[in-house]
């Protein structure tokens, strides 16, 4: 083997290997192979392309590095790749057994393939609150050349039609976002209280709106007059809501959101307070 062939067939074993623990996916390697001849000067930009657009995702978004991992395009890498490993060990499967060589390269073509602007996905996350109304949220992941963003649409559904909905693009996602974060953001924006959610995010938010400093409004909600310097209560409401989804270097969850808000409230409340 030339040296030049042997660089590649290195380059081609640490692609594979990167791309393997990137993914999670455990793709087999022959070193010894030709696995850079097989895939040829096209696959091996496409491979490479692949795995820098997977670093830089993972490096972007953390808190979501998994979501591509399953999409329709990476499974085709990765399927590429372990046709390349049964020619390497010469033991392909039946359904490539009966292809010549020819065959088989436009096969692992096809797989390699990674178009300019495809999309990665989506995936989507759907929740629903007691009076059923409900909320979805998608992630899309646009690739380009080595390089993967993330984008995310949500709506709030009432009798099955959209009423309200917000879009966040790459640059409106913060890189120590998690996912849970973004649920809270997406709820407070909608002023929706998923069901089946922990109490320890669903009952502060209701406790505060229990708290005897609110219950007058939630008894009678009727407009209420102004006194001078006073805050109304929806407005706190507002507020809390507001504060629940604000990514901000002060509010690094609900929890610390959720106890400025709360904290003198519920020192006061009773156990007996009516739900």
């Amino acid at each position: 083997m030339s040296d030049s062939m042997n660089y590649a067939q290195l380059k081609f074993v640490a692609l594979v290997r990167d791309f393997s623990q990137l993914t999670g996916k455990n793709i087999p390697v022959n070193r010894g192979g030709h696995g850079a001849q097989h895939l040829g000067d096209a696959g091996m930009r496409d491979l490479a392309d692949v795995v820098e657009g997977l670093r830089s995702f993972q490096t972007r978004h953390p808190g979501f590095s998994e979501i591509p991992n399953d999409s329709i395009p990476i499974n085709s890498v990765a399927h590429g790749l372990e046709i390349v490993n049964q020619i390497d060990n010469h033991n392909l499967s039946p359904e490539y057994a009966h292809m010549d060589k020819d065959e088989l390269h436009a096969a692992i073509d096809s797989f390699m393939h990674a178009s300019a602007g495809m999309e990665l996905v989506p995936k989507r996350d759907a929740f629903v609150d007691q009076n059923g109304r409900q909320v979805s949220i998608d992630y899309s992941i646009r690739f380009d050349h080595g390089n993967m963003t993330l984008s995310v649409s949500s709506n709030l559904l009432e009798g099955g039609k959209i009423v309200q909905s917000r879009a966040y693009a790459d640059a409106d996602l913060p890189k120590d976002l998690k996912p849970a974060d973004l649920e809270n953001k997406v709820f407070a924006e909608f002023k929706f209280v998923p069901a089946g959610k922990p109490a320890e995010i669903v009952e502060p938010l209701m406790a505060a709106a229990r708290s005897s400093q609110w219950c007058d409004v939630l008894a009678a909600p009727q407009v209420m007059p102004r006194a001078a310097g006073h805050t109304p209560v929806t407005a706190k409401l507002d507020a809390l809501l507001q504060s629940m989804g604000a990514f901000t270097p002060e509010n690094r969850g609900i929890g610390q959101t959720l106890t400025r808000f709360t904290l003198a409230p519920m020192a006061s409340m009773s156990l007996a307070t009516p739900r």
